[in-house]
Parts: structure tokens; C-alpha cells; sequence
């Protein structure tokens, strides 16, 4: 599974949003949320300030992806 289907898959999860994709808004609380588990199940270190920045799923994948 690529890393941007495993991270769209836990937004979905995390949030209730159906049909995640690049383009599909994220308020910075949801951003905040998921972000959690996605450092947990990816074993990754995002601060939350940095998530909470991302406005897409598309800028959240491109946080993870500098930081992997």
C-alpha cells in the first residue's frame, strides 16, 4: 500500500470524511487529530503546529513525505 493511501485511509478513519483525497480540506483541528495517529501507526515525529498548517490532505501527504 503506498504511503499516500495508508495516510488517506487514516484521515477517513479519523475524521468520518468519505472519498480522501489530495484535494479534500482539512481544518486545522482535523489536521491536529490525525495527525497523532498517523506518527503512531507510521512511526513518524510531525509536530502539531506543522499539521496544523496543512489545509489539504495533498499538503498534509507532502509534510509526511519531507519527514519520512
Amino acid at each position: 500500500m503506498t504511503l499516500e493511501r495508508q495516510i488517506a485511509l487514516i484521515i477517513g478513519r479519523e475524521t468520518g470524511l468519505q472519498d480522501v483525497g489530495p484535494e479534500t480540506r482539512l481544518d486545522w483541528q482535523q489536521a491536529r487529530d490525525v495527525n497523532d495517529t498517523v506518527c503512531i501507526q507510521l512511526n513518524l515525529n510531525i509536530g502539531t503546529i506543522e499539521a496544523m498548517h496543512c489545509r489539504t490532505v495533498g499538503d498534509y501527504i507532502e509534510l509526511v513525505r519531507s519527514k519520512s
